[in-house]
């Protein structure tokens, strides 16, 4: 549980080094891919070298992890532009509250398509998302700036790029597709694929690769290390020792802590309605995110 703790606290200062870093949303999420890849290719090499490297796909496994790999990739990188880009708009906290709306579409994905059981809070659960996004973002709407509105709209088209990639990242990893491939490795050629996915986004774009600063070097580094490979690592091996519902309560504490440094470190204003709108908001992620378990609890 500590480790599960751990990683969602690393995890959302994600938005807070996107909002620091002086350079572009998509520029933020290469380099952001660009560090996580060679961090955990340092990982990876460390244990090789000490005789503990994992056993590595091979032919049809291999082939087929790098082609799930690249559509996870592409998949990734569109959400990661759509958030970086909301950041900008909205601040830390409001796009990222919104951004974990995929909780509820993983949810109701698995409903609708796969026909699984869902447990009573699922029904509440997007009801609660639509009422914490209309408390968030609703009273204000007509007073809010086109880039404002473009932001939320950006938000929510995370959510859907989002559940795209966990849906295709689940689809990745079954056994039956790549064997017993380790959680490092698929990271690793997702993070790299992801990376080449935001390049050819700028290039198209004509947007520059330029850091200003040294200090806009450290942020991008410590956002690659902590956002991509130490925080991500601490959660997945924190989530297979938990039940699914402490697992969704403390997953919360990531948009919930990013909602919070958005307002500590750049002073968002905030408003009674807000703050109801993103507890309502919060509680509709908790909801999505744990009822399969609460399905096969009864």
């Amino acid at each position: 549980m500590l480790q599960l703790l751990l990683g969602a606290v690393l995890i959302s200062f994600s938005a807070v080094f996107v909002k620091l870093a002086q350079v572009s949303g998509d520029a933020a999420g290469f380099y952001r891919m660009f560090f996580g890849a060679l961090g955990l290719l340092v990982a990876l090499s460390g244990r090789a070298a000490l005789g503990r490297a994992p056993e590595q796909p091979k032919g049809r496994e291999l082939a087929r992890l790098l082609g799930g790999g690249a559509l996870c990739g592409l998949f990734f990188a569109l959400d990661i532009a759509c958030w970086h880009s909301s950041i900008h708009a909205l601040g830390p906290g409001l796009a990222t509250i919104i951004g974990n709306f995929q909780a509820v579409l993983v949810a109701a994905y698995a409903y609708v398509v796969q026909g699984e059981r869902r447990g009573r809070r699922f029904y509440f659960a997007a009801p609660l998302a639509l009422a914490g996004l209309w408390l968030m973002v609703g009273p204000q709407w007509e007073s809010q700036s086109p880039a404002y509105r473009a932001g939320v709209g950006l938000a929510l088209a995370t959510a859907v790029f989002y559940t795209a990639y966990l849906l295709s990242l689940k689809r990745t990893m079954t056994p039956e597709r790549v064997g017993r491939v380790d959680s490092m490795s698929v990271v690793f050629v997702i993070s790299v694929t992801t990376a080449l996915c935001l390049a050819g986004l700028m290039l198209l774009r004509g947007e520059s690769f330029a850091v200003p600063a040294a200090r806009d070097w450290l942020v991008l580094a410590a956002y690659g290390l902590f956002g991509q490979v130490f925080g991500w690592v601490l959660v997945s091996r924190g989530l297979a020792k938990v039940g699914a519902a402490m697992g969704g309560l403390l997953l919360l504490l990531q948009p919930a802590l990013s909602y919070l440094w958005d307002v500590l470190f750049f002073a968002r204003p905030v408003t009674p309605l807000e703050l109801a709108g993103a507890a309502t908001a919060l509680t509709a992620i908790y909801l999505g995110a744990t009822a399969r378990g609460a399905a096969k609890s009864g």
